[in-house]
């Protein structure tokens, strides 16, 4: 077995596969002429990129030559609660299919009186899952049972009507809340509720989330570094996704609501400005404090070295918390080993992880990232991706002290004690670094030139 041999087993990730976008991987071949020539909404690529990405998704729906973006807010949601300030909503559904149709309307459009909306998802008597909404009106209702259900399957959406926000656990979104059915491999599948608007007003909600008060020029530099992040996840998408990004920070954090002046004038100033490098758009990813030198995308992610994603040193950050003072956690080697055994029992390790012993950093960077980690266990050893480890750890385990790969790590009892430096996966803009950088005088481009070496702004619309 490969975990008794005591060679390290490592990720398959740094060799390029077919699903690599062009023939550099983690760019997207799209020639400043060809998006010149084309709309925003409507972008044609190279035939060597990414199979089914020919156009930008949702060119149908687009504001002023803007895309429209649609983000995920949930995953297989049981029950969600809407608000509406004007006591009423907009319900659609695709009139697709007759018996699949709202009930019980009779077209594929509904007011629905009410200030605040259910949507439940539950299993109905005959085995059939189903979505109810508005269920409150079957309880109003003398003359029967009422609302609206739609069976696995259909996608329908919901939104406030006449009013800017549909609210939603608390937060408030501009545009429609779709409901939408996912399949999968096994041919199941799951739900989503996506949140579709206009590329711009998205940004506004990511700034909210991502860097709340700066200066104008960092402001400036998160708008377009976002905007290319967005863009690039939307063309590498299969056209007519209905999904390109996430409201977390597995993507860009998006909060939706009204935002203050600041932020929807960096958006506005900056409007349909994009990152490129020699001609092609990027996926430029940036993260919150680097600790003194960003990381590499081709060490981090397994992209190549491509100029624009190579380590930076960065004085900027230097005075932060988490670069001055660093950060520290411990965690139970039973947590550990729980949330990584899924990964090490799947391929390329199928191993059946043993009691761990020791977790070594392996290969790392010039900033002290690690590339890889060595997994001591019963069964013998192997080597896992160093940013997957920590992913695995941070959104499967939810232990969000973990602030980066920059660590070290020593055994204590029956804990693993991480002590390190940074927080985020530490590749392209360093948020920190680049607020202070405003501070002392940097404009946007200067903020964006030197965390993404060679990169050009570029207006697409």
């Amino acid at each position: 077995m490969i975990a008794r041999t005591g060679n390290p087993v490592r990720t398959s990730r740094r060799t390029p596969t077919q699903r690599h976008v062009g023939s550099v991987a983690g760019v997207l071949l799209l020639s400043i002429v060809t998006l010149a020539m084309t709309s925003a909404v409507g972008v044609a690529q190279s035939p060597e990129t990414t199979p089914g990405t020919v156009q930008s998704p949702g060119a149908a729906e687009s504001t002023n030559g803007e895309p429209t973006i649609g983000v995920q807010l949930l995953r297989d949601p049981k029950r969600v609660t809407f608000g509406s300030s004007t006591g009423r909503f907009r319900l659609e559904a695709p009139d697709r299919d007759k018996s699949k149709k709202i009930v019980p309307g009779k077209t594929a459009t509904q007011i629905v009186p009410l200030a605040t909306m259910s949507v439940e998802y539950r299993k109905k008597g005959d085995g059939r899952w189903i979505f109810a909404v508005a269920p409150e009106l079957a309880k109003k209702s003398k003359s029967g049972p009422r609302g609206y259900q739609f069976y696995d399957g259909q996608q329908f959406r919901v939104r406030a009507d006449g009013a800017p926000y549909t609210e939603v656990g608390g937060r408030r979104y501009e545009g429609w809340i779709e409901f939408t059915w996912i399949p999968d491999a096994e041919g199941t599948g799951s739900w989503r509720m996506v949140n579709r608007l206009p590329m711009e007003r998205y940004l506004a909600g990511v700034l909210a989330g991502e860097m709340t008060s700066a200066e104008p020029a960092a402001l400036q530099a998160q708008a377009i570094a976002a905007r290319t992040f967005a863009l690039y996840q939307m063309l590498t998408r299969s056209p007519g996704a209905r999904i390109h990004v996430d409201a977390s920070i597995r993507s860009q954090k998006y909060v939706g609501g009204k935002q203050d002046s600041a932020i929807l004038d960096a958006v506005q100033s900056t409007r349909g400005e994009v990152l490129f490098h020699q001609g092609r758009l990027f996926k430029s990813q940036y993260h919150s404090t680097c600790g003194g030198h960003t990381a590499g995308g081709s060490a981090t992610f397994g992209t190549p070295n491509i100029k624009t994603l190579t380590s930076v040193r960065c004085t900027y950050c230097r005075n932060e918390r988490f670069t001055k003072k660093g950060w520290s956690c411990s965690i139970p080697e039973k947590e550990i080993r729980n949330v990584i055994k899924r990964v090490a029992a799947a391929p390329p390790y199928n191993i059946a992880l043993g009691r761990i012993s020791k977790i070594e950093p392996v290969d790392k960077q010039k900033g002290g990232h690690a590339t890889y980690v060595k997994i001591t266990h019963s069964g013998g050893h192997f080597e896992l991706d160093a940013t997957e480890f920590r992913n695995r750890l941070l959104f499967d385990g939810g232990f969000r002290d973990l602030r980066s790969t920059s660590f070290a790590i020593t055994k204590q009892g029956d804990a693993f004690h991480f002590t390190g430096h940074g927080f985020g996966h530490g590749v392209g803009m360093c948020q920190r670094g680049a607020m202070r950088a405003a501070v002392e005088g940097l404009d946007a481009i200067q903020i964006l030139k030197f965390y993404y070496r060679g990169a050009d702004v570029v207006q697409l619309w």
